[in-house]
C-alpha cells in the first residue's frame, strides 16, 4: 500500500474563504430544530448561573450541577438531530481528524490565550472601572478543595468543549453553512457563541474565540481540532486562575 500523500492545504489562517458545501444525506434540519438546540443551550447556561447564585451547594456538589448543564444540551441535539432528523453524528463534525490538525489544536490553544487577555484588556480601556469576569466566583471560590478543582478542570477542558463544539460549530455552523458563505458563517457563529454566555464583558473574547474555533473545523471539516483548541485554552485560563487563588489565599 503507497503511503498517504502529505497534507499541502492552507491552515486556518491561510484559507481562502469561498463557498463550499457541508454536505449531509440526512433528513433537512428546519430552522427551528436549530433554534431549539442554541436557545435550550442558552437556556441551560442561564439557569446554571442563577442556581449557584441561589442554592448553597458543596464544591463536589457544584461540579456536578453544572455536569448536568452541560450534558442537557448533548441530550437536547441527540433527540431534535439525531433521533427526530436521522442526522448522523458524522455530520455533525464528530469524524476522526489526522494526527496534524490535532497538533495544530493544542498549539492554536495555546495562542488564543494571549489574544484572549489583549480583547479583555482592549475591552477595559475602552469602558469605564476594572475588568470584572463573574465566572470566577463559580469557576474558583476560595473554598474549593483539590478534588472539586480536578473536577473543574474535566469539566471545563473535557466535558464542556465537546458539548459547545458540537452545538455551535457542528450544529448552528454547520446549519449556517448551507446557506451562507465560511465569513458570514463564521462571523454569525461566533457573535452567537458569545452572546449565550450571557456575560457582556466577555462576549468580545469569546466572539474572537469563536472565529478561530469556526475557522479550525471549516479548514479540518471535524470537531476534534477544534475541541481539542477549546479544551487546552479553558485548561490554562482555569489552571493559572486557580494558581492566582491558592496563591492569594495563602498570602
Amino acid at each position: 500500500m503507497l503511503p498517504a500523500p502529505p497534507d499541502t492545504r492552507p491552515f486556518p489562517w491561510e484559507m481562502t474563504l469561498t463557498v463550499q458545501s457541508f454536505s449531509s444525506t440526512a433528513a433537512p434540519v428546519r430552522v427551528w430544530d436549530l433554534l431549539a438546540v442554541v436557545a435550550l443551550t442558552a437556556a441551560v447556561l442561564y439557569a446554571a448561573r442563577l442556581m449557584v447564585g441561589a442554592v448553597t451547594v458543596t464544591p463536589l456538589g457544584l461540579v456536578g450541577l453544572m455536569l448536568l448543564a452541560a450534558l442537557a444540551p448533548i441530550v437536547a441535539v441527540w433527540v431534535v438531530m439525531v433521533r427526530l432528523r436521522g442526522v448522523a453524528w458524522a455530520d455533525l463534525g464528530l469524524r476522526a481528524a489526522s494526527g496534524r490538525h490535532l497538533g495544530w489544536g493544542v498549539v492554536l490553544g495555546l495562542l488564543t490565550v494571549p489574544l484572549a487577555g489583549l480583547v479583555n484588556a482592549l475591552v477595559t480601556s475602552l469602558t469605564d472601572g476594572p475588568f470584572e469576569n463573574p465566572q470566577i466566583e463559580v469557576l474558583a471560590p476560595t473554598a474549593l478543595s483539590v478534588p472539586a478543582m480536578v473536577g473543574m478542570l474535566v469539566l471545563a477542558a473535557g466535558v464542556a468543549p465537546v458539548v459547545e463544539e458540537i452545538v455551535f460549530r457542528g450544529v448552528l455552523y454547520g446549519w449556517l453553512r448551507r446557506f451562507l458563505s465560511p465569513a458570514a458563517g463564521i462571523v454569525l457563529s461566533a457573535l452567537v457563541f458569545g452572546a449565550v454566555h450571557g456575560i457582556p464583558q466577555l462576549v468580545p473574547a469569546l466572539a474572537v474565540q469563536g472565529v478561530v474555533l469556526a475557522m479550525v473545523y471549516e479548514r479540518t471539516r471535524s470537531l476534534w481540532p477544534s475541541i481539542v483548541l477549546h479544551g487546552v485554552f479553558n485548561a490554562v485560563m482555569l489552571g493559572a486562575l486557580y494558581g492566582v487563588t491558592r496563591a492569594t489565599s495563602v498570602l
